[in-house]
């Protein structure tokens, strides 16, 4: 379940102690009956069979209303019955808010029972069901702490179970029948009735530890019950059991245990999911010294998880994985050191495979192979695994001119490779010396191929990243001229030049262009290439991705389509991985939300059973995820998926790598959408401040990163710091109304108009609200409400020049306009009257003021409801109209409305009414009524609460001293003047 499924009410569920059942006492149960009621318990009803007896609730005069369990005729022997005695002793001190209460015990002629606390619950699992999935892990964690505490008494459950842990309509959880609990002590276990063969395998088998269900004769031990919770918490977050084995034979069961591995079957929204696997595995593992020695050491990975810290277990899976990637890859060696250790897709890396079979590339490709075998891959697995991919580049890149000095080829190949892979890690200046040197190398050669060509698309391909585009524009003409000149047309590194002379244009919002050369290329390709091929896919993906900025949808998808139906059979988990993004993100563009999440959910899911979570594809899908929550307004999801993804980002990726960078920013919006600035504000300057960010594919450039910033101070109401920032977005994005930024460059110039109003220059702030106004004509259809926001920030701009008549004049055009376009209920509507009604008072005019706060009451009332503070305030500013109107009767009425129930106030709301209480007693006295006077001065008394006391405001002051009966004669504040 996600936070936004519903919430099932537990209370509709509830049972006493074990689901309830339409029972019938039998011969043997009204026999139970009978005996507990010679031992004092009157039975009410039978609940139903325990795994030791029957259970009945019934009435004591000492306990009240408990549960009694008759144990079976088997379990009662003189000798069981001295066991359970000593056993009681110890449970009756087990004493804990999370634990049903022993109470008693005893023996009726030949049955035992013990009596305990009744409870009124639900199975844990079936409650786990009914409540949203955050509240799993604080109910579990509660469970573990009750554990743990039965633990530190020596005593351990072994037999935990959902039906053994209820919880109740408040959400606390109780567990139930210690019946299988041995003391840890050796001279109680050699006594305890629980060593009997009879009861060996008492419990469920798919709850029991697999060393109790082998059949040893062993001491209980708190890691048989730390068994039990991993099988709980596993079933909790899952809904499923990770074994299955209630159906078999204890041997059988065990014997399945043995062969079977733990599936990661986590919600795909469960934050750091791969943490928690590693929970469950360490609870879960098979042998008992594999395990957690003790419910402590699982509650303290627990709590480190929930506080968002690594936990202490983690599984060797990420080295091993990585190897075996690496062997699966080597015949690509190129292309495996972008792809599959860097995890990137770097689309233009060079295959081995695709050289020109000569002698001296057939030198290059085992050179190359070498370096990544050699320097990167011979490192120890635990070393590996703390490895992060830019210290191996830095291990490999000193010695590549020592090693190579007799071939400056090789050296010039290896070089090229490092800057790719240092690009793709977002450490530009070792990109940049790497690319420069393999160029230098490669023209003091006279290399004759295209390798230098090659080189040279690197090189663009880093100016691109770094924002510079019009250098790697000529960086890219020139590589497909010389290409063209020197190899013809269809020269690969000719190709794949002309490709980022579109992505280039694309950057540059120059759509035309990007698509017709999208048009030229991607036919040329296409004839000369398989379907699969890298670049061929590359290239339509991002014709697919220009189409839809371009908001050509239907063309986008038709490309999209093209692609897919040529890699039906293609298992390349980097290209399935884009396409489903470029997928995605069409579905948000064509504003099907919920169809978008869906979709990315799955591809998340697969992603991470088959690649794992730490895969470039996974991380980039949780990206993209993230994005559609964002855009959804699933804030907290949003920020679940963004917090688990990115720490694993700056490990696998680098920190300045495209995703990263674009996981960190859509966390910090998602938390700035959310109103938590306080936390927003420093990973929004980490954002801005990493002038390293590489987002050509994720729609993020430093132009949007500065607006997010100015756009949170600006919400901080700090324009000083916003202004700087705005000025520099609306000079990158021009004032062009129909450009493709329209929107961002509109919003920032609207703010910065704002920003200068604040600061006190209100000449060139009124001249940015009047080209505000002068853009949003042009927007109109669509953002009727940003329209009306610009109109106010010119009133108020207006307000501030002292220019009252025209105030009014724009007021009323926007009441009109508002009117129109969102009905009369709407919001702007509602701020426009209450507007006219402050400034006709504050110019004196009171019957205007009158009429515009009449009009506004009842569409309040209406909208917002009789009690809303809003719909108090315009009562009261409508009885303030009226009485300095000299309607003085009315004015009563009107205060009298804010004068509800005292209970129910918030702040404004009370201190409206302690306004209305003086307003009313002010003319109460001017119409001779001292009766109602000093009746009404004890109704406001009523809205003084003690933190009203505390620091009194005027009107408090005034209340008290009118109650307590001295002289004041003096107005409350403000009585002339409408409420804000």
């Amino acid at each position: 379940m996600t936070p936004r499924d519903s919430h099932h009410d537990p209370k509709s569920s509830l049972s006493s102690g074990y689901p309830t059942a339409p029972w019938e006492f039998d011969a043997v149960d009204q026999r139970c009956a009978h005996l507990l009621c010679e031992a004092g318990y009157v039975v009410q009803s039978k609940i139903g069979a325990g795994g030791m007896g029957l259970v009945f609730s019934a009435c004591h005069p000492r306990h009240g209303l408990v549960a009694v369990k008759m144990l079976r005729p088997e379990l009662c022997s003189e000798e069981s019955a001295d066991v359970i005695k000593h056993e009681a002793s110890r449970l009756k001190r087990l004493r804990h808010p999370d634990i049903v209460q022993f109470h008693d015990q005893g023996m009726v002629e030949d049955r035992s029972f013990v009596v305990t606390e009744l409870v009124q619950g639900v199975p844990i699992t079936a409650y786990a069901q009914s409540v949203v999935w955050t509240e799993h892990l604080p109910l579990f964690l509660q469970l573990a702490r009750a554990v743990q505490f039965a633990h530190q008494a020596r005593v351990v459950h072994r037999d935990l179970k959902p039906s053994n842990i209820l919880v109740t309509a408040d959400g606390t959880p109780k567990i139930l029948d210690f019946g299988l609990s041995r003391a840890l002590t050796h001279e109680a276990a050699e006594t305890s009735i629980f060593t009997a063969p009879a009861i060996k395998y008492a419990g469920t088998l798919s709850y029991m530890s697999p060393e109790r269900l082998q059949g040893q004769e062993l001491d209980a031990h708190p890691r048989e019950d730390v068994y039990s919770l991993g099988v709980i918490l596993y079933e909790v977050l899952c809904g499923r059991l990770p074994f299955d084995v209630d159906s078999f034979h204890p041997v059988a069961a065990w014997l399945e245990l043995s062969k079977a591995s733990l599936k990661n079957r986590l919600p795909i929204n469960l934050p750091r999911r791969h943490d928690m696997f590693a929970v469950l595995q360490k609870a879960l593992a098979r042998h008992g010294d594999d395990r957690y020695a003790s419910v402590a050491e699982l509650l303290e990975d627990m709590e480190r998880y929930q506080r968002g810290m690594a936990v202490a277990y983690r599984p060797r899976r990420i080295a091993q994985r990585a190897h075996s990637v690496w062997r699966t890859h080597q015949r690509k060696a190129l292309t495996f050191l972008v792809i599959a250790v860097t995890g990137l897709s770097g689309g233009f890396a060079w295959s081995i495979s695709e050289w020109r079979t000569t002698e001296q590339q057939r030198k290059i490709a085992q050179a190359v192979v070498d370096v990544l075998t050699t320097d990167i891959l011979q490192v120890d697995p635990w070393t590996a695994r703390q490895l992060t991919l830019r210290e191996a580049l830095d291990r490999a890149a000193p010695t590549i001119n020592e090693r190579f000095a007799a071939d400056p080829q090789v050296a010039a190949a290896v070089h090229g490779v490092l800057g790719a892979s240092y690009r793709d890690v977002g450490d530009f200046e070792a990109s940049e010396r790497h690319l420069t040197e393999a160029m230098r190398i490669y023209l003091s050669c006279g290399d004759p191929h295209e390798t230098p060509l090659g080189i040279r698309n690197h090189l663009a391909d880093l100016r691109m990243q770094q924002l510079r585009l019009t250098e790697a524009a000529k960086l890219y003409a020139e590589s497909y001229s010389d290409g063209v000149d020197r190899f013809g047309a269809n020269a690969r590194e000719g190709v794949r030049a002309r490709v980022g002379m579109a992505m280039v244009a694309f950057r540059q919002r120059d759509y035309a262009t990007a698509d017709a050369i999208f048009r030229e290329i991607i036919p040329r390709m296409r004839a000369q290439s398989e379907p699969e091929d890298p670049a061929l896919c590359g290239a339509m993906l991002s014709h697919a991705a220009l189409l839809a900025e371009w908001k050509k949808l239907d063309e986008s998808q038709s490309v999209l389509d093209a692609l897919c139906a040529t890699q039906r059979a293609h298992q390349d988990a980097e290209l399935r991985t884009s396409i489903a993004n470029t997928r995605s993100d069409l579905l948000v563009r064509r504003g099907l939300y919920a169809e978008a999440e869906e979709f990315t959910r799955q591809v998340l899911e697969e992603c991470s059973t088959k690649l794992g979570p730490e895969h470039p594809a996974t991380i980039e899908i949780a990206w993209d995820l993230a994005n559609i929550l964002w855009r959804s307004e699933y804030l907290d999801e949003a920020i679940t998926v963004s917090q688990e993804y990115y720490p694993i980002a700056c490990n696998v990726l680098g920190q300045h790598h495209a995703v990263t960078q674009a996981l960190l920013n859509k966390l910090a919006l998602s938390l700035y959408d959310a109103g938590d600035l306080e936390a927003a504000e420093p990973l929004m300057l980490e954002n801005w401040l990493s002038v390293e960010c590489n987002v050509e594919a994720y729609a993020l450039d430093q132009t949007i990163i500065t607006y997010n910033l100015a756009s949170l101070w600006f919400t901080q109401k700090r324009y000083t710091d916003a202004l700087p920032l705005f000025e520099e977005v609306v000079a990158d994005y021009g004032l062009n109304p129909a450009g493709p930024a329209s929107d961002i460059g509109w919003n920032s110039l609207r703010r910065l108009a704002v920003c200068y109003d604040a600061t006190g220059d209100r000449a060139i702030a009124h001249r940015l609200f009047e080209q505000v106004l002068g853009w949003s004509c042009h927007l109109t259809p669509e953002e009727p409400r940003a329209v009306l926001n610009d109109q106010y920030n010119l009133v108020l701009n207006r307000c501030e020049t002292g220019n009252a008549r025209e105030v009014l004049q724009l007021l009323e055009v926007i009441i009109r306009d508002a009117g129109e376009m969102l009905g009369e209920d709407a919001l702007h509507v509602r701020k426009a009257l209450h507007f006219l009604g402050v400034a006709h008072s504050n110019d004196g005019d009171y019957s205007h003021a009158a009429a515009a706060f009449q009009r506004l009451v009842p569409i309040n009332r209406r909208v917002l409801g009789a009690n809303h503070p809003d719909t108090l305030v315009e009562w009261l500013n409508l009885g303030r109209a009226l009485s300095n109107t000299g309607r003085a009767w009315e004015a009563m009425a009107a205060f009298e409305q804010v004068l509800l129930d005292p209970d129910v106030y918030d702040l404004r709301s009370r201190r409206y009414s302690q306004y209305a209480c003086l307003e009313l007693y002010d003319l109460y006295i001017a119409a001779d009524c001292a009766e109602a006077a000093e009746e009404i001065i004890q109704a406001g008394v009523g809205f003084v609460w003690d933190e009203d006391r505390g620091a009194p405001t005027p009107q408090v002051t005034r209340l008290l001293s009118l109650a307590t009966g001295a002289d004041s004669t003096n107005p409350p504040a403000n009585s002339s003047a409408a409420a804000g």
